[in-house]
């Protein structure tokens, strides 16, 4: 509080050595005005810049350009009372989060601090005039009210959307975040609980095998942890050929067996993580990468729209092709379940 204060009073003595009395500043916070222009110079403030504001209206200008003019130039905000800050946010050169209070700059369309869609809750654009007039403006608008020009390093929106196919409205948001915000965490419970399935019908046939891999693992140590119950099915199975198992019985015994299981159990508790939290960013790079591919491979570009529809969105084959894959831990499960029945 004492060096504020130190600061107010020593700009106030500068400022009556240049004779500038008329409009006292003080110094501010340098990030607070970082991305806006001076009004005397128009050029960018940056962190590094030595900065004043009139106490009076706001206005923030280069120190050396206030010194120029030898006083504040906003005579409009003087006039009528005005501070600069809210002739930003009333002209659209600032949006205001209704969630956060981040100040954003114009053109975003997410609050760069909370994600919360900037356009639903501010006025100052077309498309945000017409979620007024239309409350549910952004169900309806093919591209979520992000512009299908956007760049989304390299590939632009409409290209994305096209690609996605079914469900866009969900994903193109959330890849607007991932951009903006550099984010790789969201959330999606589809790929949680059924991951292979997911990907699958998602064209993602490397994050398909793996994940898999990964349940035919977890099948098998289940099933290895059931041999030792005479109660189960693979017990009664198995006890049909002595020899070869005592030799699984003896191996489920041993600790090397307890160390594989706890690595595949803390295996599966990672990958069901990953899934869970970072599938949508799979899917979004996955977008991208095949985009560039594709349009690498097509030189003709006439009928992009159609390559993209093609290769992109859903397959129920792919549905078909996992469940034929993991078919035989299925109906194993499903006649131990009905064999512990019986029972």
């Amino acid at each position: 509080m004492c060096y504020t204060i130190y600061i107010v009073i020593k700009n106030i003595y500068k400022m009556h050595e240049n004779g500038t009395t008329k409009c006292y500043m003080e110094e501010e916070i340098m990030s607070r005005y970082s991305g806006k222009k001076c009004v005397i110079c128009d050029k960018t403030f940056t962190d590094s810049d030595d900065i004043v504001v009139c106490p009076d209206c706001g206005t923030p200008y280069h120190r050396q350009c206030y010194n120029a003019a030898g006083r504040c130039v906003a005579d409009g905000l003087h006039a009528s009372g005005t501070s600069w800050h809210s002739f930003q946010v009333e002209s659209g050169n600032i949006l205001i989060c209704k969630r956060c209070n981040h100040e954003n700059s114009p053109s975003a369309i997410f609050c760069e601090k909370c994600g919360m869609p900037t356009r639903m809750v501010d006025n100052n654009t077309v498309q945000q005039s017409q979620t007024q007039q239309n409350p549910y403006f952004f169900l309806f608008d093919e591209y979520c009210g992000i512009s299908p020009e956007e760049d989304f390093d390299g590939v632009k929106l409409k290209e994305i959307a096209e690609f996605v196919g079914p469900n866009k409205r969900y994903f193109l948001p959330i890849f607007k975040n991932m951009k903006d915000n550099n984010r790789k965490f969201s959330v999606n419970l589809p790929a949680a609980f059924f991951p292979h399935y997911y990907f699958a019908y998602r064209k993602m046939y490397l994050p398909m095998i793996l994940a898999v891999v990964c349940y035919a693992l977890l099948e098998i140590q289940i099933q290895f942890e059931y041999i030792k119950d005479s109660s189960t099915l693979i017990h009664s199975l198995l006890s049909q050929y002595p020899n070869f198992f005592e030799k699984l019985i003896s191996f489920a015994d041993s600790r090397l067996w307890v160390n594989i299981s706890n690595v595949l159990l803390l295996l599966g508790v990672i990958a069901s993580f990953i899934f869970a939290f970072f599938s949508n960013w799979f899917y979004y790079r996955h977008c991208i990468r095949k985009i560039k591919t594709l349009k690498k491979k097509n030189k003709d570009l006439s009928d992009i729209k159609g390559t993209l529809a093609k290769y992109g969105g859903t397959t129920i084959a792919g549905l078909l092709l996992v469940f034929l894959l993991l078919l035989p831990f299925i109906a194993l499960g499903m006649a131990e379940n009905m064999h512990m029945l019986q029972q």
